[in-house]
């Protein structure tokens, strides 16, 4: 299975164009979290079921956000449509951050995240470089 992060870069391949404020629009584009699922061909909006570690809580998000310690803290989906949708962050931006998030979290909980299987060796900076890794 793709990870998210991996799954959040390929997103950029489905569809280019990032939309804000929603999930797709009319013209193909995609946020970054359906374009994950699209990208590994998911046809439900549920990332939590492609993705477990999607769920995971955490109590600190990677723009800097003031999380009310009194939450039981955001979700790592919730954090994707929150970096996405209120700071517009690129995909692989976003990709980055959630790698970040998730290798921290796996280290506290002592727990492991199921290894990777991606579609072309990364990380990649941007589309082009993942792109030319794809088509060569």
């Amino acid at each position: 299975m793709t990870s998210l992060p991996d799954a959040i870069r390929l997103g950029g391949v489905v569809s280019d164009h990032q939309i804000f404020g929603q999930g797709a629009d009319d013209s193909g584009g995609t946020c970054a979290m359906l374009g994950a699922l699209a990208a590994v061909g998911w046809p439900d909006t549920d990332s939590g079921l492609v993705w477990p570690e999607a769920n995971w809580i955490v109590k600190a998000l990677p723009c800097g956000c003031y999380v009310d310690p009194s939450w039981a803290g955001w979700s790592i989906r919730k954090m994707v449509v929150h970096l996405n949708d209120v700071h517009r962050w690129g995909r692989f931006e976003i990709a980055s951050a959630v790698s970040q998030v998730l290798e921290a979290e796996a280290s506290r909980r002592g727990a492991s995240l199921a290894p990777e299987q991606p579609v072309a060796s990364g990380p990649f900076s941007d589309r082009q470089e993942l792109m030319a890794q794809m088509s060569g």
